[in-house]
């Protein structure tokens, strides 16, 4: 298990030192100065070496360490990493030179040292390390090796909030870049939020004039495929754009699927991008281990994206997608797909009612509420059972069909105290080909994943069936009274797929989903799946919740991955 998440690491190493270095030419005459976006690549490389250590890889961490080594020569912490390799190896002379180079970088912790030289007793009395010692107590303090910022928000001006190193912080819990704004105030923003001049802009315009809609100040939009498919803002004069500092910009934080940054704010976004021009990016990023439950950070702070599905979803390439998820939006074509369903997601945030929507946002559920509200405003939605069938919640949306007027008046109708943000999933046992149940285990790389919100699993071994005991808890601030469990067989044969609950109750339920070979997809006859969906909503007065997923795609792991 130790080797298969070192291998991870590898990946992502590999991944970040193949960035440009950050701010080159202030790095090469302050003294290695390194901004706050360099934490990113730091974090991951030093979490990469520490488990090719553990797992016994020296080789491949001494060729991880020369290159980290090439960006980052005076950073202490990889110089201890080195001293470790070095003592791994038993090259005691290599490993105090280790120490004595992080000293020099900064390395200050003498406690630590000696703890780290007396694993070994026979090196406890090296005079090497009483020199060491000397050595830190003697050194003065370096110059920091990091900008010493105090991060305040941005203000937004002109429409724009910018995204820099005075307003963004690093976050290892969610491993995520934050960055801050201040808004101009929603009473001097005017009553306009769409210049469109159609009937839903006519209703969304009337509610925000009469106080009833918040309109779209304090909302962002993020483009992230460097203005390819841009959203005129000109039609949605209050909706603010992220632009990217030079500095963020060179580590890609303006591009391609967003699961590295957080605004703070509610936040639309797109990268109208493909893999190699024909795949789904987000197919390719939700195969790679850690992904989905950062897409889960990003539906849990207010952000909502979408990005096309390109040929993963078409004619003569069936539906390729291995996994459904309510963390984002796929539109069904190729670039520029998205920008009706980014226009309809900006409607729906500015319907929404001021105070409930500073509560949302307050409470991060903006995501969910929003991924709801879109799911019953597509056409021929219109009543529970609807609502509750694989046509409301395909694994692609069609913009033809998107109703804007009904998503106008559904957000607008929305109230807070029925509201059930979404329902949290856990597989608590699981077995393949029959065999019996036993405690879940991750799965392993190429195999699915398991989020929060959304499950999923790849059976490649042709003839074997599924079966799964999954938990399911309603989430929401207050009390689960008056909440009922929905669970629902989204897309499927209904024949091969059974869900019983062995606990009697709806707050778990035990799956048997049988080998499928390709069938018609739910969200368009013409095209063949080999997933199965299972959806979990939570249902407390007329609200529905958006649904969290349990995806079987049965065959090959369909996913083309990016190299490196």
């Amino acid at each position: 298990m130790v080797r298969f998440k070192s291998q991870i690491w590898i990946v992502l190493i590999l991944f970040f030192l193949s960035l440009p270095v950050i701010a080159k030419s202030q790095v090469e005459t302050n003294e290695k100065t390194y901004t706050v976006f360099n934490l990113e690549e730091m974090y991951f490389a030093q979490q990469g070496l520490q488990a090719l250590l553990k797992s016994g890889q020296l080789l491949q961490a001494e060729k991880t360490l020369k290159a980290v080594f090439q960006k980052y020569p005076k950073v202490p912490a990889f110089h201890l990493l080195s001293a470790q390799l070095s003592f791994s190896n038993r090259d005691y002379e290599a490993m105090f030179r280790d120490i004595g180079n992080a000293i020099d970088y900064g390395f200050r912790d003498a406690q630590r040292l000696t703890g780290f030289v007396t694993r070994m007793p026979e090196l406890a009395e090296r005079p090497e390390l009483k020199a060491l010692l000397r050595r830190m107590e003697a050194s003065s303090q370096p110059q920091p090796l990091f900008e010493l910022l105090d991060v305040k928000p941005n203000p937004v001006r002109s429409g724009v909030g910018v995204v820099d190193r005075r307003n963004t912080e690093w976050d290892t819990q969610v491993l995520a870049f934050r960055s801050s704004f201040v808004f101009p105030s929603r009473k001097f923003s005017g009553s306009t939020a769409d210049l469109s001049g159609t009937p839903s802009a006519k209703l969304l315009n009337s509610l925000v004039s009469q106080g009833k809609a918040a309109g779209n100040t304090g909302d962002l939009y993020d483009n992230r495929d460097r203005r390819h498919s841009l959203l005129d803002l000109r039609q949605l004069p209050q909706l603010s754009a992220v632009a990217y500092s030079p500095e963020a910009a060179s580590v890609g934080l303006d591009y391609g699927v967003n699961f590295r940054a957080l605004f703070g704010a509610p936040t639309i976004g797109n990268a109208s991008l493909g893999l190699t021009g024909a795949r789904s990016l987000v197919q390719s990023h939700l195969i790679q281990p850690g992904t989905a439950k950062r897409l889960f950070v990003q539906y849990l702070n207010n952000q909502v994206y979408v990005y096309p599905a390109v040929r993963d979803f078409a004619p003569f390439e069936n539906d390729n997608f291995f996994a459904n998820t309510p963390y984002l939006l796929n539109s069904k074509g190729k670039s520029g797909s998205d920008k009706p369903l980014l226009f309809a997601l900006a409607n729906i945030l500015a319907a929404l009612d001021p105070a409930l929507k500073d509560e949302l946002t307050q409470q991060g559920t903006i995501g969910p509420v929003v991924q709801s509200v879109f799911r019953w405003g597509q056409a021929g939605i219109e009543s529970d059972t609807d609502y509750l069938s694989g046509r409301a919640h395909p694994v692609v949306f069609d913009g033809a069909k998107i109703d804007l007027e009904n998503m106008v008046r559904r957000s607008q109708a929305l109230s807070g105290k029925d509201i059930v943000p979404y329902v949290r999933l856990k597989v608590l046992m699981e077995s393949s080909g029959g065999r019996p149940l036993t405690a879940a285990q991750p799965p392993g790389r190429g195999f699915g994943f398991d989020s929060p919100a959304a499950i999923s699993r790849i059976e490649k071994q042709e003839g074997r069936d599924r079966k799964m005991v999954v938990s399911a808890t309603p989430m929401v601030n207050g009390t689960n009274e008056g909440v009922v469990l929905e669970w629902v067989l989204l897309q499927g044969d209904p024949s091969r797929v059974e869900i019983n609950y062995p606990a009697s109750d709806d707050r778990s339920a035990e799956l048997l989903i049988k080998w499928h070979n390709e069938f018609p997809s739910s969200a368009d006859e013409k095209i063949t799946t080999r997933r199965v969906d299972i959806g979990v909503f939570a249902r407390r007065g007329d609200y529905i919740s958006a649904p969290s997923f349990i995806s079987v795609f049965f065959g090959e792991e369909p996913v083309k991955r990016p190299r490196g």
